[in-house]
């Protein structure tokens, strides 16, 4: 992405004044932080999940494996939490039918900031981004018999990588909000006396 930079020569009254606009690709405006769009994240599987117990549309904790650098300062900070969703599910059947989970990410939370996210890949950064894979059917006949066997549950564990990109260009603030000073000093004096 190329930086530009704009220089306004404005006159008033005889006086000439010079404001300049903004780089582009400039990720820093005083306490805020842009993080732009199609930025890679890594983040884990916080707890674990299953085809048997899961539902389509319920919300599922992540956590951010490592941190979004923006300019080579930490942006968003590993630890981050953020939440997934089962996308399908489906228990697994007799005649060996295999349960079903599909899950998708939605974002990760910073500093009151929803970061949306897409193109969600298990496996960490740089694992998965060959599609090939995706394309690959098995099939195989089964005997009479295996209509008399239980398929298996699909378990995502705790603590599975995977990695999404950021969807859009989004602004989070650099500091965090300050709480109020005046509740906090009249809880602490009132408690000790």
């Amino acid at each position: 992405m190329a930086a530009y930079a704009a220089v306004i020569s404005v006159s008033v009254d005889g006086t000439a004044a010079q404001v300049s606009a903004p780089q582009v690709g400039e990720a820093a405006v005083a306490g805020v932080v842009r993080l732009p769009a199609l930025t890679p994240v890594e983040f884990e599987f916080a707890g674990a999940l299953n085809s048997k117990t899961s539902k389509i549309d319920d919300m599922f904790p992540i956590r951010l494996t490592a941190p979004i650098l923006i300019n080579g300062a930490i942006a968003v900070p590993a630890g981050t939490i953020g939440e997934g969703q089962i996308v399908h599910a489906a228990k697994a059947g007799g005649a060996g039918k295999a349960g079903e989970l599909i899950v998708t990410v939605r974002y990760l939370e910073h500093r009151g900031v929803r970061i949306p996210l897409r193109r969600f890949r298990m496996g960490g950064l740089g694992i998965g981004t060959d599609r090939r894979d995706g394309a690959l059917g098995v099939s195989m006949v089964i005997p009479f018999s295996g209509f008399l066997m239980r398929g298996g549950e699909k378990t995502i564990e705790a603590g599975a990588r995977a990695n999404a990109i950021i969807a859009t260009d989004i602004e989070i603030p650099t500091a965090p909000e300050a709480a109020p000073t005046g509740e906090t000093q009249s809880r602490g004096s009132t408690e000790g006396e």
